[in-house]
């Protein structure tokens, strides 16, 4: 006679309270089992509810009775059951034994828990198959209607053995929400593609933001294309083209091989597609596209290496067509006479062991670029590849260990050809007065604006007179007259000639032209010269003091900055621009001392003033106010009662008459000190040496192959700058 099946009652005592799983060592919750459960897993249960089970395993009984005794924490006992998942079918007014109940306690207490979705998390299905026909997933039928009680905040059902956390929260809410949306067949993706139209209605980009667990997820909105929203990378779904491939050849100074090497990686990781095909020979040709406008030539030079004291000869590579270069490179950046007014700018400088002349070609209504965040749409180091910048910079002559000498720039000049080219000059204090064949700035008359002797920067009374070309002319032939009949044994001062030696290195120009229409103030030497001047008074100060235990480098270190020992110690660009931002820095550890006297007050006064200077007339845009900055910077520096450097006149007097000549040329649009700025040539030193030792260029000077290879470089260089 075949069994009959277990009614409801009694599946309850075949199913663990703890683990809800069906054992064949379950024994019934009385007694001290009863005790512990309450006390430590569900305090108000009840043994007669029909919604709980009766039993439970030798497994959970022998770890609630190692919680009791204290050996082990309570919470190794598992989260309880969501009993309320439990709905007793087959309610009857009558107190009868249920039979055939489908509530998921009685399934599990007949069946195979593993095909009710209850299986613990280290059942393998592929290891423990199931026997017979695979079971078809079915989504979980409807619950009978019932009245249930809820909770009002969070929607948790609320009963017997159902933990309610108090006070529930907002979390709880959506936690509660998102289960029963799992519960109910697809009613997960409709929420979902409601909430999506509801959004793209009132989005104006191509992605959603929905909000998640934590951070936000972006999705396409419904209706764009995959190439619009699937991602802000510049070439997200074509072939990078060799265009980009050769500014990430510039960014890094890499040799075609090396470059080549790199794209091999490139296309491992994203497949052969990932790079424009024939990338290589397109490469190579970018590389000599210049090759026409380039030669090389051998002179007679001043010789910078100490160990060779007369002239020698070297190797220049020089542009053959500095005024073809131009045109072509104009044509090949698109840049027509219906774009408007542009300047060349020429740039001469000695460092990291060349002499380099080169060109900036930037348009009059450059603006600086507003500040922020890097956008994968505009391509990466975008901004290095501003016209006024390094990368955008054309070498037109380059030579080894010489000396930044009149004869030296003139020679090569003669090379070059400049006077066909209307320029602005980019140059240091020292370059120019060496350009203009003016004496050094230890020389009686050493600014190249005006002949003002050195003794009378301090004179609040002195009368400036802009230098002209022609008076220059004429002092340097005089000098030159003089220096011919001098019958003494030391050589003549050219002080009683306003300092002119030789006649300037240019020819084109009349000679009622003034310095300061074509040499532009230059911004960054006079942020070095005056910072670096001021930090060393502000050191001379406290350290002289005598009552302070504080020094300049106190302020440096606060900042981690420490004077390089190149440079002659002193503070480079960066540095001092980071100095100037941090006065109030200064202010701090002067007040944290407290024995810092008014002269160091008077240091910090001076320092914010030329702060104020920097900000309103030293970047590309110009502050109407930067005069009224400009006085009171002369004022505080007066005050210091030390002497007035090269440098800081031409802040005191020829920045403004520098600007306000530039301001009728650009029609009322006034620039500041930057669009004119020497940095780019400053910064070629370093930009150059890393395609010329990375890349695979560099020679010993005497090696057979330097002339062949500074040439190659040279070209490759600029080719890529393009």
């Amino acid at each position: 006679m075949p069994n009959s099946a277990l009614d409801h009652e009694q599946n309850r005592k075949k199913v663990c309270l703890v683990c809800f799983k069906k054992s064949g060592s379950i024994v019934s919750i009385c007694g001290l089992t009863l005790e512990r459960i309450r006390k430590h897993y569900i305090d108000n249960y009840d043994e007669n509810d029909t919604h709980l089970p009766a039993g439970i395993c030798a497994r959970c009984r022998k770890v609630l009775l190692q919680v009791d005794r204290g050996e082990k924490p309570q919470d190794v006992l598992q989260e309880p059951f969501d009993f309320s998942k439990i709905i007793i079918s087959s309610m009857s007014t009558r107190p009868t034994p249920l039979e055939n109940c489908s509530c998921c306690m009685c399934q599990v207490a007949r069946g195979n828990p593993y095909n009710l979705g209850l299986a613990p998390k280290s059942y393998n299905a592929s290891k423990n198959p199931t026997r017979g026909r695979p079971v078809v997933k079915q989504p979980m039928p409807l619950p009978s209607p019932r009245p249930v009680k809820v909770c009002q905040r969070c929607w948790q059902p609320i009963g017997r053995g159902i933990s309610h956390p108090v006070p529930c929260t907002l979390n709880d809410a959506r936690e509660n929400f998102a289960q029963r949306t799992k519960e109910i067949p697809e009613s997960a993706d409709i929420v979902t593609s409601d909430l999506l139209h509801e959004r793209s209605e009132s989005c104006d980009g191509s992605t959603i933001k929905i909000a998640t667990r934590g951070r936000s997820l972006s999705v396409k909105k419904p209706g764009c294309s995959n190439k619009a929203g699937a991602s802000r990378a510049l070439f997200a779904d074509e072939a990078v083209p060799a265009t980009e491939i050769s500014r990430f050849q510039s960014t890094l100074g890499l040799s075609l091989k090396q470059t080549e090497k790199a794209l091999t990686f490139i296309r491992s990781w994203k497949g052969r597609g990932a790079v424009e095909p024939n990338v290589m020979n397109e490469l190579r040709q970018v590389d000599k596209r210049l090759d026409s406008f380039f030669a090389t030539v051998e002179l007679e030079l001043d010789s910078s290496r100490k160990d060779e004291q007369t002239k020698v000869q070297r190797t220049v590579v020089y542009c053959n067509d500095v005024a073809g270069l131009i045109d072509y490179v104009l044509d090949a950046r698109g840049i027509t006479a219906d774009d408007g007014e542009y300047m060349i700018k020429v740039g001469i400088d000695g460092g990291g062991e060349f002499l380099k002349f080169c060109v900036n070609i930037i348009k009059s209504d450059m603006d600086s670029p507003p500040r922020k965040k890097f956008a994968y749409t505009e391509g990466a180091f975008h901004k290095q590849f501003a016209e006024s910048g390094v990368k955008k910079l054309l070498l037109i002559a380059i030579v080894s260990n010489v000396k930044e000498s009149y004869e030296n720039l003139g020679a090569i000049l003669d090379l070059l050809g400049l006077d066909q080219v209307d320029f602005m000059a980019a140059f240091d204090l020292k370059l120019a007065n060496a350009f203009l064949g003016l004496g050094t700035h230890s020389s009686l008359c050493p600014c190249p604006w005006c002949d003002l002797p050195r003794k009378e920067f301090m004179d609040p009374n002195r009368v400036i007179h802009l230098r002209t070309l022609g008076e220059i002319r004429s002092n340097a032939q005089n000098y030159q007259n003089a220096v011919s009949n001098h019958k003494g044994k030391t050589k003549l001062s050219a002080g009683p000639f306003k300092s002119c030696n030789n006649a300037p290195l240019v020819k084109s120009l009349h000679d009622d032209t003034k310095v300061i229409d074509f040499l532009p103030v230059m911004e960054l030497h006079l942020l070095l010269g005056v910072t670096n001047r001021l930090d060393d008074h502000l050191d001379t100060v406290l350290t002289e003091s005598g009552d302070s235990s504080l020094c300049a480098q106190d302020w440096a270190h606060a900042l981690s900055l420490k004077r390089p020992e190149l440079h002659s110690g002193e503070f480079n660009g960066n540095q001092c621009r980071k100095l100037l931002s941090n006065i109030d820095k200064l202010e701090d550890l002067m007040n944290a001392d407290g024995n810092v006297g008014p002269e160091g007050q008077k240091v910090l006064s001076a320092l914010r003033d030329f702060e104020q200077v920097r900000q309103r007339c030293f970047g590309m845009n110009l502050h109407v106010d930067y005069e009224t900055s400009i006085n009171s910077f002369k004022a505080s520096y007066s005050s210091l009662g030390i002497p007035v450097t090269s440098k800081v006149h031409a802040v005191f007097d020829h920045i403004s008459q520098f600007l306000n000549a530039q301001a009728a040329t650009f029609n009322e649009q006034q620039h500041g000190l930057g669009y004119w700025s020497e940095q780019a040539s400053e910064a070629v030193h370093a930009d150059f040496q890393k395609l010329w030792q990375i890349g695979g260029y560099k020679r010993e000077l005497s090696h057979p192959e330097y002339g062949q290879k500074l040439l190659q470089c040279t070209v490759a260089y600029c080719s890529r700058h393009m």
